[in-house]
């Protein structure tokens, strides 16, 4: 923003150059003439590079022109060989320019696809370059410079002139090319305009008679190269304008009949161009010796044909393979064979692959029509090598599914769904021998056709009578034929078929065979049907079994169901059925006989299902049933309806089916719910991990809990299924009173089994429990407290809690009644009581009782066992440790200490950590860990203290060594240090004898701790190792130390000297300063004087203080210190001067009173007054300063006062004389106050 360059850098470079630096080195007169022309060369060199590139971006040639010897005269430059010879070397690179300008002849057009109007545009291009150039040499410095290389006789100027005449030529041609050229610029641009064939070829006429006008005409295009050039810039136009009117990603995005279409419009251009020049050529060949070059011209034109070619291979292809065949309307592939999925996907991967081809190709779309790119022929052959494959991968399809396809509708169903592969030229030969072989295939069938009806057909469907079935499998085969025909027919997309006729004709002579095998059958079947029909409709409907005793059977005719299943299939199928049919009356007795079956079924399913005593539980409801179906035995036939009556007869025997499953079902449910109770473990005991008495106590209640939630659960299920039973036996009830009452009997005894064996099962589970000692059930420990060695809980609480197992098992039964109180049936049964009377509850809770009281005396006898241990925690420790600490123990008393501690605790890891007693297992380890805990509290203390005392007197010891090698290790830097450094050195020598004898008592210290800790603390532990050498290394420190500070203080007394003649120094050159800085002269001003005498104070007080700052440092040295005489001269001068500046102020201040007054009040006596003080204060000054010294400001200032004293003695006496104020003016006048 700020400097020199901008955006255009070679530009801004150039001038910086040209306008700074150059007319720099030329007016340099430091460098040697050696220096200087090596310099200028090389700036020249450089100045027409970037000349040159500078201006040839924006597309002329500018010459540099340097402007050495521009301003001298001719004459003189000649005299100078060196500049001559730099100015030929502009020359030079002049003449180069200007030749490369005129044979640069390079159009400047993309893919060299150049056209009229480029043509055009080149030349008047060419003209202005070449004109620039000419304009150039008519500048006063160019022609100086030529004139300069004459007068030298220099033999480059001959090459220029030379090149300037070529440019002249080549200016004359240009202009006389341009209009010419111009001819065709409009009539070219017009073909881009024109969509019709007819006027293109007449613009094309057109612009071929403007050629060859120009040939004839034109001085300079008339040669055949350039002719030929014309007709190729017109191919060039054609090729331009038809690639700008063809939208390629249109075309390749799914509109491939847009793309033929105008492809081929294209095609036809290109050819009638072709045609066009032909027939002009051989009208004309007689009038014009022309000898074109017919490649030339229509190379691009026969390659942008290929491409076009090309574009019409993709367009067709798209047509065939892609989504989008040219239209809307989207291809789907549906296949009706075996693995249709997996043709359909082949067919979806054709079109993925060619859509990837596409896709390819869309990705050099640009190189299409472009007839300079070479990659495009690459691009193409990979195209054609796909729809190889794709052909390929069609043909096998299309064979692998004809292998596969069970029928010709198949077939037929995979030509039409892949008809559009018929357009290849590749695939159509496979696609007419499938064609072919459909034919056949029709053809064979009816010859198949004719001979099974020439043969009879022996076979017929399952589900079919015999007569019926031949019958209609016959009529289903022909049919079959008939749609295949049909479809055939239909199909008139297909190519045609050569034997199409033939196959046809045979079917109409197979169909007249067909119809009369049909009939035959059907009379057949007529004429077998019975006469005795009517009299089968009189039977009853059903009946006892003879053979299944109790059981019913249906009583009908069984051939009549046959005729009329027959008859119905003869008159689905279109045939005659005989009067005597009738098939209305066929339903009725269809459906009659259904029913009659259903409520057979329903009936002996019931009998079947159930025992012979439950027969006879449910003999009343058998009977009841039985009556309400006697009239199906007894009075109803097949003729009449039962459509009111079998919906009673089916819901009768359904209640009783009803009633009996309900009865079977809820048995079995209770059957269920009663193993459940059979199985159920009221509460168990935890054999895996053995829990602390409340959790104990806990989960039995938890356990019970839920067992009795069970329990009850279990018992009003039994309860509620008992009732279900109940209800639906309804009122039957009364008449099953004591057949009922033995039923909750016999549910009664099912449930006190069942609660028994679930209660002894628990009880024997509880005494397995407590015998059991690998795994017990109850976990108690063993510690320490205030009243000594005791469990927690306590033995009491577990003889409790273990006793009351079995009471906690009877009082679950007690709480469950007896089916018959439930149902208000007379009985004695009590579960409580029978199940406490009962010898295997007894036998089983005398031997928990039993063991429970072992288990007691086991524990007892281990709680015994830890009595020895008793004395260490009985002691006061903290008393104890107390009165340890006051005692100042040696190492060899830690010792003896630390080992007894060690025996103690070896001791007591012999003592085990848990035992089981019976089912209790007792832990320990807290009791265990309490006396340990004991006994390392009293080794802890000892050690912690051990380690204090250690940690503590090594770490002093080394910070102290440390702080004083630190403090010893300061380089002083002034007086003061060094005299503390000497201090300090002389106190660490005087410790010495001190230190070493502590080094004695902290290794012994540390031994101790060595034998007893194995984690002694890493710092303290590596300066332990390190004592000896630190101790060696503080030694050696001392003794360099020493001769340190003898260097030191011989550094400080040299340093101080310097200092002095320093501080001399600057005081002499501060005196001499004085005398040319002091306010001595009277035209300075009071407050000026006093501004400069503070600042020669304030420099005299910086030396005052550095002589002050020495003097104290040789005081401290023991060294004697002699003011410097300097200084004060200094001092003594400046503070004179001070008082008489301060006497000249006052002066002026009693002045101007004096002066300033008007005569006629003025005041005599106050200045009488004010001019003896100064008298005075002047009479002071003189006796302070020195006589030898002279101060101008003081001087004038006295002559000053006399003069103001006088003449206020004459104001005195005019005033006595009555004088007035003008006589006083003149006075002041006079004396020039």
């Amino acid at each position: 923003m700020f400097g020199t360059l901008h955006n255009d850098i070679e530009g801004s470079l150039l001038v910086t150059l040209e306008q700074v630096y150059g007319p720099l080195m030329l007016s340099n007169t430091e460098w040697s003439e050696n220096v200087k022309a090596h310099v200028l060369v090389a700036y020249n060199t450089f100045m027409t590079f970037l000349t040159d590139i500078h201006h040839k971006l924006s597309g002329f040639t500018l010459l540099y022109v340097p402007r050495e010897g521009s301003d001298m005269d001719v004459q003189e430059v000649v005299l100078n060989r060196t500049t001559i010879k730099r100015l030929e070397a502009v020359v030079i690179e002049w003449t180069s320019q200007i030749r490369s300008t005129i044979n640069d002849t390079q159009h400047s057009v993309p893919d060299d696809l150049i056209c009229p109007s480029d043509e055009y545009n080149f030349w008047i291009y060419r003209h202005e370059v070449l004109f620039a150039i000419q304009s150039q040499f008519k500048n006063v410095n160019v022609l100086h410079i030529l004139e300069i290389l004459d007068l030298a006789q220099s033999l480059y100027t001959k090459p220029l002139r030379d090149v300037l005449n070529d440019l002249m030529i080549e200016i004359e041609i240009a202009e006389a090319n341009i209009p010419f050229i111009k001819l065709l610029v409009d009539p070219c641009f017009a073909i881009r305009t024109l969509d019709n064939e007819d006027d293109l070829c007449s613009q094309l006429i057109y612009v071929m008679h403007i050629i060859r006008f120009i040939g004839e005409d034109s001085s300079h295009l008339r040669q055949d190269e350039c002719i030929t050039k014309l007709f190729l810039y017109l191919s060039n136009e054609i090729v331009s304008c038809c690639m700008q009117s063809i939208d390629v990603d249109k075309i390749l995005s799914g509109s491939p009949s847009y793309g033929i279409e105008v492809c081929n419009i294209k095609i036809n251009c290109c050819e009638s161009y072709k045609i066009i020049y032909e027939e002009m050529i051989e009208h004309f060949q007689d009038v014009y010796a022309w000898r074109l070059d017919y490649a030339v011209i229509f190379n691009r034109i026969d390659a942008f044909m290929q491409r076009l070619y090309d574009m019409l291979e993709i367009c067709h292809a798209m047509t065939i393979f892609a989504k989008h065949g040219g239209g809307n309307s989207y291809k789907n592939y549906r296949f009706s064979c075996n693995n249709a999925k997996m043709y359909e996907n082949k067919c979806n991967q054709v079109e993925a692959i060619f859509a990837t081809g596409i896709e390819k190709i869309q990705a050099v779309a640009g190189s299409i029509l472009d007839i300079n790119n070479k990659e495009w022929y690459t691009s193409i052959a990979n195209f054609r090598e796909m729809l190889k494959n794709l052909d390929d991968i069609i043909e096998n399809l299309l064979s692998n599914v004809f292998l596969i396809a069970d029928n010709l509708e198949e077939k037929i169903n995979v030509l039409i769904t892949i008809l559009n592969f018929y357009k290849r030229e590749s695939i159509r030969e496979s696609f007419m021998r499938k064609i072919s072989d459909i034919w056949n295939a029709f053809k064979e069938e009816l010859t198949n056709l004719s001979k099974t009806v020439s043969s009879g057909i022996n076979n017929y469907p399952t589900l079919f009578p015999k007569k019926s079935g031949q019958f209609a499998l016959l009529k289903i085969k022909f049919e079959r034929i008939n749609r295949l025909k049909d479809l055939l027919e239909r199909c008139r997309f297909f190519p045609l078929y050569s034997e199409t006729d033939e196959i046809l004709t045979l079917f109409e002579s197979c169909e007249k065979q067909v119809k009369v095998a049909l009939k035959s059958y059907n009379d057949l079947w007529i004429k077998s049907v019975s006469v005795d029909l009517g009299s089968w409709y009189h039977r009853h409907l059903i009946c006892r079994s003879q053979i299944r005793p109790g059981l019913l059977e249906c009583h009908i005719e069984r051939r009549m169901l046959d005729i009329f299943e027959e008859a119905y299939f003869f008159k689905v199928s279109g045939a005659i059925v005989p009067s005597v049919i009738d098939m209305e009356r066929n339903d009725n007795v269809k459906l009659t006989f259904d029913n009659v079956i259903r409520i057979i079924l329903y009936f002996n399913n019931v009998i079947s299902s159930i025992s012979d005593k439950e027969r006879l539980f449910f003999k009343p409801m058998i009977q009841q049933t039985e009556r309400k179906l006697e009239p199906l035995k007894i009075k109803l036939t097949w003729e009449e309806d039962l459509g009111e009556y079998i919906d009673t007869f089916v819901t009768n025997v359904k209640d009783l089916l009803d009633v009996i499953q309900v009865y079977k079902k809820e048995n079995l449910t209770i059957a269920t719910w009663m193993e459940n109770i059979y199985n159920i473990l009221l509460f168990k005991l935890n054999h895996d991990k053995a829990q602390q008495l409340p959790d104990f106590i806990g989960d039995i209640k938890n356990q019970k809990r839920e067992s009795i939630s069970e329990l009850v659960r279990l018992y009003s299920e039994i309860s509620k299924h008992i009732f279900c039973i109940y209800e639906t036996l309804g009122s039957n009830i009364r008449k099953m009173s004591e057949s009922w009452a033995q039923y909750v009997h016999k549910i009664d005894h099912l449930l006190k089994a069942a609660v028994f064996n679930s209660s002894l099962n628990t009880l024997e589970n509880i005494l397995m429990a407590l015998q059991k000692e690998a795994a017990p059930i109850l976990s108690i420990e063993l510690i320490l407290n205030k009243y000594g060695i005791t469990y927690q809980p306590s033995l009491e609480s577990i003889e409790t809690a273990l006793k009351r197992l079995p009471n906690e098992v009877t009082s679950i039964i007690k709480i469950i009644p007896s089916m018959c109180q439930r149902f208000q049936i007379d009985s004695q049964c009590n579960f409580y009581d029978d199940f406490l009377q009962d010898s295997k509850f007894e036998t089983i809770e005398n031997a928990i009782h039993s063991n429970i009281k072992h288990t007691v005396e086991e524990l007892c006898d281990f709680r015994e066992k830890w009595g020895v241990f008793r004395p260490f925690w009985i002691i006061n420790r903290k008393a104890f440790i107390d009165k340890f600490k006051l005692s100042s123990m040696t190492s060899e008393a830690f010792q003896k200490n630390n080992e007894k501690f060690e025996e103690l605790l070896n001791q007591l890891a012999t003592q085990r950590d848990s035992t089981v007693c019976k089912c209790v297992e007792v832990d320990a380890m807290k009791l265990k860990l309490a006396i340990t805990n004991h006994i390392n509290d009293w080794q802890i203390k000892y050690i912690e203290y051990l380690k204090c005392v250690a940690y503590g007197q090594i770490i002093d010891f080394h910070q102290m060594l440390k702080h004083n090698m630190e403090a010893l290790s300061v380089e002083p830097k002034e007086v003061e240090d060094l005299k503390t450094l000497e201090k300090t050195y002389q106190s660490c020598f005087d410790s010495i004898p001190a230190l070493k004898e502590e080094i004695g008592t902290i290794i012994k210290y540390f031994n101790v701790l060595e034998k007893s800790v194995s984690d002694l603390l890493p710092e303290a532990y590596q300066l332990r190792c390190n004592i000896h050498s630190n101790w060696q290394q503080y030694t050696d420190f001392l003794s360099k130390v020493k001769d340190q500070i003898e260097n030191y203080q011989n550094l400080f007394k040299l340093s101080m000297a310097n200092d002095v003649a320093d501080l001399k120094v600057d005081a002499i050159e501060m005196l001499k300063m004085l005398d040319d800085q002091l306010p001595i002269n009277k035209e300075i001003l009071p407050e000026e004087a006093f501004i400069t005498i503070d600042l020669l104070i304030k420099r005299l007080e910086f030396l005052e203080a550095q002589e002050r700052n020495i003097e104290k440092k040789f005081r401290l040295l023991g060294i004697d210190y002699h003011p410097l005489d300097v200084i004060m001269e200094i001092r003594y001068k400046l503070e004179s001067m001070k008082l008489i500046w301060k006497f000249v102020e006052q002066w002026n201040i009693i002045k101007k009173q004096i002066i300033f007054q008007k005569y006629e009040p003025m005041n005599v006596e106050e200045i009488s007054k004010n001019i003896c003080l100064v008298t005075c204060e002047l009479q002071q000054l003189d006796n302070i300063l020195k006589k030898e010294l002279t101060y101008p400001i003081l001087q004038a200032t006295k002559a000053e006062f006399e003069n103001v004293h006088v003449t206020f003695s004459i104001m005195v006496d005019m005033k006595r004389s009555h004088m007035r104020e003008r006589h006083w003016t003149e006075i002041i006048l006079m004396t020039n106050l």
